[in-house]
């Protein structure tokens, strides 16, 4: 298969990553040198914050499904415009196969949902007009642990456990994982742990499903108090949760990833490839 027809085959678990030609020019400002500043930005005063602070010094850990090889400015291009002597590790902690053929995959992104957590968390205030992200001048380590954003194989739980323990030894202090499962995993848990006991902090999404479904609580693991729950809620009224968002009191922080007047108008982040974004 087509990698991007692989990507639409996923696209109910988390998976799309082609760029977007139809972003309304009211949902990013323009920023020097020349880079696009999704509209959420300003309702957390990140933009204002920049002066002060860019996240320089700082490593950043993204456990998901990758950072694509495709998207320069999660590699080639990590250091331009004002985004400077920093770097990007990207590795894999996700086997496949059985027996004596298991092999660990590659770290590249085939799913999308992984290059655009990493472009939000880091990528360059640059001069190419794509996304920029809110600590232009993290470094960024991209650990490979799942295919998408359901943790439900034993893979993808090994893998994630294993992405904690290295991100646990690591120089960096901020673990995001966007991922998730209804399910308990011990073999999940125990990694929790791991990085928790090693004085990182650790983000989890709350969960996002079907409208229909999107009443489910917080989903494992945020739902450990090792974890800073995170939901997404609507702009200019903070206390309406996304359509496709859960909630419940584990949650920790909250972030607006969707026009109240359009659900379709979301953030804008890096996809896969080009230096056009997507929502």
């Amino acid at each position: 298969h087509d990698p991007y027809e692989r990507i639409l085959e996923r696209s109910d678990s988390g998976c799309d990553g082609l760029p977007d030609n139809s972003i309304n020019p009211g949902d990013y400002t323009t920023e020097n040198p020349n880079t696009k500043a999704s509209w959420h930005f300003d309702q957390h005063g990140i933009v204002s914050s920049w002066p002060t602070t860019s996240g320089d010094n700082i490593s950043i850990c993204i456990i998901d499904t990758g950072a694509s090889d495709n998207q320069d400015n999660l590699g080639s291009q990590f250091n331009q415009g004002m985004s400077t002597n920093r770097t990007v590790t990207k590795v894999s902690t996700l086997y496949t196969g059985w027996w004596i053929w298991r092999t660990l995959t590659s770290p590249n992104d085939n799913c999308g949902h992984g290059t655009s957590m990493a472009g939000l968390a880091t990528a360059p205030r640059g001069i190419d007009g794509n996304a920029t992200g809110v600590a232009y001048n993290s470094d960024l380590l991209s650990i490979k642990a799942v295919e998408d954003v359901i943790i439900n194989t034993s893979d993808e739980k090994e893998g994630v456990r294993d992405a904690l323990f290295m991100a646990g030894n690591s120089a960096n202090k901020i673990i995001s994982m966007s991922i998730g499962t209804p399910f308990y995993s011990s073999t999940v848990a125990d990694g929790i742990y791991y990085a928790y006991n090693n004085n990182k902090l650790i983000f989890a999404a709350a969960g996002t499903s079907l409208s229909w479904t999107s009443w489910y609580p917080v989903i494992f693991p945020a739902n450990m108090s090792q974890c800073n729950a995170v939901t997404g809620v609507k702009d200019n009224d903070h206390t309406v949760k996304c359509n496709t968002c859960h909630s419940g009191p584990e949650v920790m922080f909250t972030s607006p990833t969707e026009r109240l007047s359009d659900s379709d108008r979301k953030i804008v982040a890096l996809a896969l490839s080009t230096n056009q974004p997507r929502y």
